[in-house]
């Protein structure tokens, strides 16, 4: 993993009530960083972040759900194909509407991904792929305005609801 040297000390600014989450994705095991000593939900990750206070890596093992289908550590999709999984769960009203979702799935490849880094702003070391943060709308104003000041970058947002948290992870 590349060394932090990215200037993060802005956000300490913002006294966000739960710390900005730095999101690291690894094919190798990553050296110095405890393993996560339970399963959880993908989606459960940065809140367990918070709780601990500091960094830890999962592997497919650890995520508990769809997680790791979405990330590529295992070769089965979270995609049945047909459809009726929404159905049987009472998501959606028939299989057709639950297939529409499925081309616009995120997904990374199969194998790039076998380790993911979860770290609290105060233990970040390296430089992130993805950053979480949970802010008020005010904070989230100034965060935008600023991520689109040089660029001119459009905001857009998709979900759907199945899978809408771990999109999160991987657009």
């Amino acid at each position: 993993m590349r060394p932090l040297k990215t200037d993060l000390s802005i956000y300490r600014k913002f006294d966000f009530t739960n710390p900005l989450v730095d999101i690291k994705y690894l094919t190798q095991k990553p050296e110095g960083i405890e393993q996560l000593d339970k399963n959880l939900r993908l989606c459960e990750m940065p809140k367990e972040a918070h709780v601990r206070g500091t960094s830890f890596y999962f592997t497919k093992e650890n995520e508990a759900y769809l997680g790791k289908s979405f990330l590529g550590m295992v070769e089965s999709r979270p995609t049945s194909g047909t459809g009726q999984i929404g159905v049987d769960f009472e998501i959606f009203q028939e299989a057709r509407a639950n297939r529409n979702i499925y081309p616009h799935q995120y997904l990374i490849g199969y194998g790039i991904v076998n380790y993911v880094v979860v770290a609290p702003l105060d233990s970040i070391t390296f430089e992130p792929d993805l950053l979480f943060i949970m802010a008020t709308v005010s904070q989230a104003e100034i965060l935008l305005r600023a991520m689109s000041y040089s660029t001119g970058e459009i905001w857009s947002t998709k979900l759907t609801g199945v899978g809408a948290c771990t999109w999160l992870f991987v657009i």
